[in-house]
């Protein structure tokens, strides 16, 4: 009975995590397009059905004002081999942003995941990052804009998670989902798939909801 029990309970939590799956934003396999920028100013390039799931593919990269009206270093942003390679010269900081656009009605329903994870191939020093997930909200709401400010560490082949959102959105209707990268001088990093995944918590509670349900069942 207690087998039985165990593996019934093990098989709630299976169902639990497969009904907040991640979802897949972009592997990169779409787009080949390098933008690049030398000067003070920015660069961007939006590409079309450029993710699996969602509509838009927009890449910016850009150079802050500087004093020097010589100033000249290269950043670019470039889609190959299921990759985002992003490079920067030693000369400057990189700054380069990824903005998926989500249009409603008929977007993707984000509200069972409300988190993304970015899986680096390779990132070679720390980069600040900056979240946005904007939602139509209805009226008199109107548009709301969630934030997270996070340090993505250095490293090779690992998932960076992206949570902590600074106020509550309606992620049924999120239409818009940016991540913004400030890199350090010289910074370079490859970024190999972008996901929506379920917030730990939200899997956790739902897996030990369902065995509380079996075990008061078994009970009666």
């Amino acid at each position: 009975m207690m087998i039985r029990k165990a593996f019934f309970v093990t098989a709630m939590v299976a169902v639990a995590a497969g009904a907040n799956a991640l979802q897949l934003i972009d592997d990169f396999s779409i787009g080949s397009s390098r933008i690049s920028q030398s000067t003070v100013g920015g660069n961007f390039l939006v590409q079309n059905n450029a993710a699996p799931l969602l509509m838009e593919r927009d890449m910016t990269v850009w150079l802050e004002s500087t004093d020097d009206p010589d100033f000249q270093a290269r950043t670019s942003m470039k889609v190959a081999n299921h990759m985002l390679n992003c490079s920067s010269d030693a000369e400057t900081d990189g700054h380069f942003s990824l903005v998926y656009s989500n249009p409603m009605p008929n977007g993707v329903d984000f509200s069972a995941e409300q988190a993304f994870d970015l899986s680096f191939v390779y990132n070679d020093q720390p980069i600040e990052l900056t979240s946005y997930a904007e939602s139509v909200g209805p009226n008199p709401i109107g548009v709301l804009t969630a934030v997270t400010h996070l340090t993505i560490p250095a490293g090779t082949n690992f998932k960076f998670h992206v949570d902590g959102w600074n106020i509550p959105i309606t992620w049924s209707n999120c239409d818009i989902v940016t991540f913004v990268f400030d890199t350090k001088k010289g910074g370079d990093f490859q970024l190999g798939r972008v996901e929506a995944v379920p917030e730990p918590t939200s899997v956790a509670v739902l897996a030990l909801g369902l065995g509380g349900i079996f075990l008061r069942r078994r009970r009666k």
